[in-house]
């Protein structure tokens, strides 16, 4: 799973939907990544060991900091193991259940824990009697089996959150980075042809400071099901950033990208808009050439994008294939 949106944010609506209070306990590698890029304002270190961090914690009448502090010495050596486990605390005459689920990245890279902590009634009866103990084991087992297949269940939804711009429901940066590169595998291997395109909204500043930024959202979600009407199934569009968006297209040469462009640009200019009527776009063209790097591939759409913008906006400008540059 490649999260690319904040831990706290997976977190508010976990607890959101399930009944449990969760968190995510960051490992201490993966916390200084996101500081460093700043995917974070800030960490609160755990109680339970130096090697972890919280983005943020929301409890459910549940006093997480001090159930932490007592399980600490339990859980200590646990959490090296990078398993799933979990541990019962008696507090105030009621029993919490928390379960530590290791989570991974695509890579296999070890990002940290997301810990539950839920009410358990059950171990009022295992006091009791060992037959119920028994009983209530297996039951607590099947409750534990249960909350893995829910957690699978619902997993298609987490990816969606990790993958997706909230606001406009196109894909994000971080999934748009994953598909680029494996495009550009694919159109290296074949000898097929990739385009890109990168536009952004003219003078969407004055339509936030005039009119404010709500209707300026409004704006965003209009354009991004124009976008979605008007490209082919197989482009790939996400929000790249602010009002600036991108379209991956491939087996598409450079004449089929501009002409896919301009159909989106004239969309765009015809199209009435909720509150600011008229709003125009600027566009930026570019062919993967083989003897370059993505980011150079990338830099070239951009550097047409502000060509447009300097020619008088409302325009799409193509960037020249590096090797045709050369051969002049």
């Amino acid at each position: 799973l490649y999260i690319s949106v904040p831990f706290s944010a997976l977190q508010k609506d976990l607890n959101t939907i399930f009944p449990e209070t969760y968190v995510f306990l960051i490992y201490k590698d993966i916390a200084i990544l996101r500081l460093k890029a700043k995917d974070t304002k800030a960490l609160i270190p755990s109680e339970l060991s130096p090697d972890f961090y919280y983005e943020s914690i929301t409890s459910k009448n549940i006093p997480i900091g001090y159930i932490n502090q007592q399980i600490k010495k339990q859980v200590q050596n646990l959490l090296k193991l990078k398993k799933p486990f979990g541990v019962v605390f008696k507090y105030d005459d009621k029993y919490i259940l928390v379960t530590f689920l290791p989570i991974f990245g695509a890579d296999q890279k070890f990002l940290g824990y997301l810990v539950s902590y839920s009410e358990d009634k059950t171990f009022e009866v295992i006091e009791k009697s060992f037959l119920i103990n028994i009983a209530l084991s297996i039951a607590l087992t099947v409750i534990l089996i249960f909350l893995f297949i829910v957690i699978i269940r619902d997993m298609e939804k987490f990816k969606y959150l990790a993958e997706t711009d909230r606001l406009t429901g196109l894909y994000n940066k971080g999934k748009f980075n994953e598909v680029l590169k494996k495009e550009i595998e694919r159109a290296k291997r074949y000898n097929r042809p990739l385009s890109l395109i990168i536009f952004d909204i003219d003078h969407f500043k004055k339509i936030n400071d005039t009119f404010g930024h709500k209707v300026g959202d409004e704006v965003l979600k209009e354009l991004a099901k124009l976008i979605k009407s008007t490209i082919r199934k197989t482009d790939f569009a996400a929000r790249w950033g602010g009002e600036e968006f991108v379209i991956l297209a491939p087996e598409t040469d450079i004449e089929g990208a501009k002409a896919l462009a301009e159909k989106l640009r004239k969309a765009v200019e015809n199209h009435k808009f909720p509150t600011v009527g008229k709003v125009t776009i600027s566009l930026g063209v570019s062919q993967y050439n083989p003897e370059e790097s993505s980011e150079n591939f990338v830099i070239r759409a951009d550097e047409a994008l502000y060509k447009a913008k300097e020619g008088g906006r409302n325009q799409v400008q193509v960037s020249e294939n590096p090797s045709d540059e050369e051969s002049r």
